[in-house]
């Protein structure tokens, strides 16, 4: 025994010692092939870059999507508003054009009087 604990390398057999290395290898190529992917998807900026205007433009959609929506609800209303005031004075403006007739038609009788 060694004074960690466990089993000294002396007393493994050779077999044992190139299986435990073996083994050994093994996760350590698969924590580098892990590594090495991590690096590569970094490195590969025209994925990225890629990724990264699909971002922008579905955020500018929904920001346009978010004012088309505000606009169209204020034109609503803008509509709501203007027919709503022309509605309720019309009978002001009948009333107004009709005593315009009446004063130019008496003009018009008071010129050719005089």
């Amino acid at each position: 025994m060694s004074a960690e604990g466990g089993l000294d390398p002396a007393s493994l057999s050779l077999d044992h010692r190139r299986a435990a290395l073996r083994a050994e290898i093994e996760q350590t190529r698969a924590a580098l092939g892990e590594t090495v992917s991590a690096l590569a998807a970094k490195a590969d900026v025209k994925a990225r870059a890629q990724d990264k205007a699909d971002e922008v433009k579905a955020r500018m959609r929904g920001v346009a999507q978010n004012r088309y929506s505000d606009l169209a609800y204020r034109v609503g209303r803008s509509r709501e508003r203007v027919s709503g005031t022309v509605g309720s004075r019309w009978p002001l403006l009948i009333g107004a054009a009709a005593g315009l007739v009446v004063l130019a038609a008496g003009l018009t009788i008071w010129r050719r009087r005089g």
